[in-house]
Parts: C-alpha cells; structure tokens; sequence
C-alpha cells in the first residue's frame, strides 16, 4: 500500500466513522462515545508507562527523600 492509497483510506475510514456516528441512536452513540474515550485514555496512559520505563533505563529517577527535599522546598 503506498501513502496516496493510505491516506485515502484514512479519509475513507473518518467519513464512514462520521456517517456511522451521525445514523446511531442516542443509547449506542453514548455507548460508542465511552467506548472511544476509554481507548484514548489507555492510550495516554500507555504513553505515560512507557516515558517513566525509559526514563528508569536512562536514570532519570530520584529518591525518595529527593522527592521530599523537592516538596519541603516548595513551602519554603
């Protein structure tokens, strides 16, 4: 599939989700809308995991005594 082919159907996929969403009764399009916002929220947090993974890999952490340095400082 070349990237002329791809973007069409990526067109093709958004008007077929628009027409669907637009014909759905008012009980399946809640249904559909928490279905939707569940999948992106799994998503960001499967974003998250994966930054605090290599962050780890990398180094990048702090105790926890650095972490209650950096709170007490706060109030200061």
């Amino acid at each position: 599939m070349n990237v002329k082919e791809l973007i069409m159907s990526m067109v093709d996929i958004r008007q077929e989700l628009q027409d669907f969403i637009s014909q759905e009764d008012d009980k399946s399009l809640k249904r559909f809308y928490k279905m939707a916002k569940a999948y992106m929220e799994q998503r960001r947090e499967d974003k998250l995991m994966a930054e605090a993974e290599e962050d780890i890999k990398e180094g990048r952490i702090h105790s926890q005594q650095d972490v209650k340095d950096l709170i007490k400082s706060w109030t200061e």
